[in-house]
């Protein structure tokens, strides 16, 4: 007899109950017997046992498996298991992290067992329902990507399989239609800013921690690819109140208003230096500090913009000429204005070159109301419409070749209306209050004193690609008003001028 430990004593007990209970399932001869006896203490307790079974018995049980199981053998390979039966070998980790599984789901069963399972086709990221939707999975998520389906029909594509999906995993994945707006998309390792049906690529050290979704690089070919973000929202910070909305990118420049922290702002451009993003207020351009806005990605897409402001020595009270291009060649257009605007588009080879074509979408020359006042440095023109913008716009034409516009705010607060000098006029209502009660634009301080009083007028109007063309009948007039932008290497330059010449045709 020889003595051992407790623990090792209760573990031979154990594993000679088992086997007991095993011969007795198995075997009909008569089961061994285990005798154990102690002495008084402290002597060790004692275990003594009749010679060792010949015979153990294992029962050996398959885990029981059900459809959306994985399933892995002795190797690396897992599986999906469908709800027809059948094993989708899943091929790599990308696939497998995208559909949102855990290693510990893993179910290992005998290769035997695993063999007898039918193998289908792999599980890829690229799936399609039986409503013919396609989708791409990504993070747990099913995203639906319709538009993806010209791409994977080509001939030329080598991307991806597009496979079923199943009856199971739908339910088990949430749906999204397409990608929002703002997604980052990683291809290889490149990453792009969907905006639309378009993407921007993204320089790495902009992104941060800013999570993207992986796809296949063939699919970008599903999207126009663009240079840079035309316009974005914009919000100010939740600790920013208020901000004040300038006339250009500096403190110095004048305020033409003020926005509220809830509302949201369009944002077309930004500075070199991104310190102030150009925003759309009231229907014109001005400026807002960056550091007071929001901080999203989107804003460091944007265009980079410099206001160009176009001085001449022309004399007061008189317009700035346009900017002549020298190598300039006249456009064939589909259409071409008539009467006195096509023939100062026709006679002037820097109108037709800088203004463009007519826009066909607008329509040709239309008729409006109108009417006009002259200042000692500039105009004021209002028009019923003008074929760009909503509402009724007023027009101020600065002498220096610069103009502002703004909605039809009405008369002036005559609280706030001053004196005028002998020897000039009073401001019309439609342009006092644009006038007295100040923008940030200094009307008053730029145009000086109206040289004559306000007269209304028939007019007409046109659009074109770069601008519009007015004519106001009262002071036979027709006005060429320039509004568009080009790239100076990575530079945006947006240009913004007006020209005016006499109605004599």
């Amino acid at each position: 007899m020889k003595p051992i430990n407790i623990k090792a004593a209760l573990n031979l007990i154990i594993a000679g109950t088992i086997v007991a209970f095993s011969t007795a399932c198995t075997i009909s001869a008569e089961p061994q017997v285990i005798v154990v006896t102690a002495t008084p203490q402290p002597t060790p307790v004692v275990v003594t046992a009749t010679p060792e079974p010949t015979l153990v018995v294992q029962l050996a049980v398959e885990p029981t498996t059900e459809a959306g199981t994985l399933l892995k053998g002795s190797g690396s390979d897992v599986f999906y298991l469908t709800e027809a039966g059948t094993r989708r070998h899943i091929h790599d980790q990308d696939t497998f992290q995208a559909f949102g599984f855990r290693q510990k789901d893993i179910v290992t069963l005998a290769d035997e067992t695993l063999a007898e399972m039918p193998q289908a086709g792999e599980l890829t990221r690229l799936v399609f329902d039986d409503q013919d939707n396609l989708y791409w999975v990504a993070a747990g998520r099913r995203w639906q990507v319709n538009e993806w389906k010209g791409v994977i029909e080509r001939g030329d594509y080598t991307g991806i399989a597009a496979t079923p999906l199943g009856d199971l995993l739908p339910a088990t994945l949430p749906a999204q239609t397409g990608f929002e707006a703002g997604t980052l998309l990683r291809a290889g390792r490149a990453v792009y800013y969907l905006d639309g049906n378009a993407i921007i690529a993204v320089k790495a050290d902009k992104l941060g921690a800013v999570a993207t979704i992986d796809v296949p690089v063939d699919m970008l070919a599903a999207y126009q690819q663009k240079a840079q973000l035309e316009q974005t929202s914009v919000q100010l910070k939740a600790d920013t109140p208020a901000a004040n909305v300038r006339q250009a990118p500096h403190l110095q420049a004048e305020v033409i208003g003020i926005v509220q922290n809830a509302a949201k702002m369009v944002a077309r451009g930004r500075t070199a230096d991104n310190h102030w993003l150009q925003i759309v207020y009231q229907d014109q351009s001005g400026w807002l500090a960056a550091d007071l806005a929001m901080d999203t990605m989107a804003l460091s897409l944007l265009p980079v913009i410099n206001e160009v402001e176009i001085e001449t020595d022309l004399p007061q009270a008189e317009p700035a000429a346009v900017i002549e291009n020298e190598l300039s060649q006249p456009l064939y257009c589909p259409d071409v204005p008539i009467r006195g605007f096509g023939t100062v588009w026709g006679k002037y080879p820097e109108v037709q070159t800088t203004l463009g074509c007519p826009d066909s979408w607008q329509g040709g020359e239309q008729g409006t109301q109108a009417a006009v006042q002259i200042f000692q440095n500039g105009l004021m023109v209002w028009l019923q419409a003008d074929g760009f913008f909503s509402g009724d716009p007023v027009y101020v034409f600065f002498a220096d070749g610069g103009y502002q516009r703004f909605r039809d705010l009405g008369p002036a607060d005559p609280a706030k209306v001053g004196p005028v000098p002998s020897g000039f006029y009073g401001v019309g209502d439609k342009f006092s209050k644009v006038y007295w009660e100040g923008t940030g634009a200094q009307v008053k301080e730029r145009l000086g004193y109206a040289l004559a009083p306000a007269t209304a007028s028939a007019g007409a109007f046109q659009q074109f690609s770069n601008g519009r063309m007015f004519w106001i009948e009262a002071i036979d007039r027709i006005f060429v008003v320039y509004e568009y932008g080009y790239l100076e290497g990575n530079t945006y330059i947006q240009v913004r001028t007006w020209h005016s010449y006499e109605d004599t045709f």
